[in-house]
């Protein structure tokens, strides 16, 4: 996905406890098969809450993968950061250890 495009767009809706939500997702980059990376905005209860995601098939990102993966987070950002889009400290790591 080219994040300076209009492409990669989704609306994605999520089954919670409370009911359902349904928000738009941006896909930032990927490769198809190993990793995406997704970012939503919208407003909830009138605050404004902005959440990424990076996508993989494994667990934890390792060597060649984690490099590659930190590079298009870095390029997409640049791209997308100046324009009032996410910025890396958007993203937040979530722990994987026992899942």
């Amino acid at each position: 996905a080219d994040p300076t495009k209009s492409e990669g767009n989704l609306k994605v809706t999520l089954e919670l406890p409370f009911g359902a939500v349904t928000g738009n997702m941006q896909v930032l980059a990927t490769d198809y098969e190993n990793f995406a990376i997704v970012f939503s905005c919208r407003t909830f209860f009138g605050r404004s809450m902005k959440h990424g995601w990076i996508l993989t098939r494994k667990q934890q990102l390792e060597g060649d993968d984690k490099t590659k993966v930190e590079g298009l987070v870095d390029a997409a950002l640049a791209n997308i950061s100046s324009k009032g889009g996410p910025k890396k400290s958007d993203f937040m790591k979530t722990c994987q250890k026992y899942c």
